[in-house]
């Protein structure tokens, strides 16, 4: 299960000084990661920015919570339960996302219908929890998470509205990782050409 806060960019200048580290958006994470357990048990606020990380008490009895996501900048929280009735064939997940307000959205997420092409933050996220919880690919959710810091510098000013919006995560991705090989981060970019690649040939693009 990841339990995961993303913060603020970096900037590309900013991050050269420190290329031996990919870029998480985030200087709370450690942090974050840390509160697994108080997550199981309920909520947790993440960090100081008072974003509560909801958990395993705010799906239904018998869901299973296997991704917690504190979106900071958006100021809301994300998670992803595998319901009871879970079918392994066709995977369909329950995703409830919280703004900063405690407004919660509901959807159920069928896997088969997510176009990592043409989805919002909320499918994109409950795919790669899929992806994740699966072993198809392990590394799914933390790729998300970093390259939607990469999606957020595209805004203006990132609000909970834009995780509506439908974007192409193979373009995130492609920029992510042309990002880290311009600041000389040769393994941050294999992270990301990684995961790009496992999609790109998934949907034979």
């Amino acid at each position: 299960m990841g339990i995961s806060g993303i913060g603020a960019v970096i900037s590309p200048e900013a991050y050269k000084a420190r290329k031996n580290t990919d870029i998480t958006a985030c200087s709370d994470f450690d942090h974050y990661v840390s509160q697994a357990d108080r997550v199981k048990a309920g909520t947790v606020t993440a960090g100081s920015s008072g974003i509560v990380l909801h958990g395993l008490n705010d799906g239904e009895e018998g869901d299973k919570l296997i991704g917690a996501w504190a979106e900071v900048c958006a100021g809301c929280s994300v998670s992803v339960y595998k319901p009871q009735d879970f079918d392994a064939d066709h995977p369909v997940y329950r995703v409830k996302s919280w703004d900063a307000e405690g407004n919660v959205t509901e959807r159920m997420v069928d896997i088969s219908k997510v176009d990592p092409r043409n989805c919002d933050s909320f499918d994109m996220y409950a795919y790669s929890c899929h992806l994740t919880e699966t072993g198809e690919y392990p590394d799914a959710q933390m790729r998300l998470m970093m390259a939607q810091a990469h999606n957020r510098d595209t805004y203006g000013s990132f609000t909970y509205q834009n995780m509506f919006d439908k974007t192409n995560w193979l373009t995130v991705l492609k920029k992510a990782m042309d990002m880290q090989y311009t600041a000389g981060n040769r393994k941050g970019y294999m992270d990301y050409k990684k995961f790009w690649d496992f999609l790109n040939d998934k949907y034979r693009l």
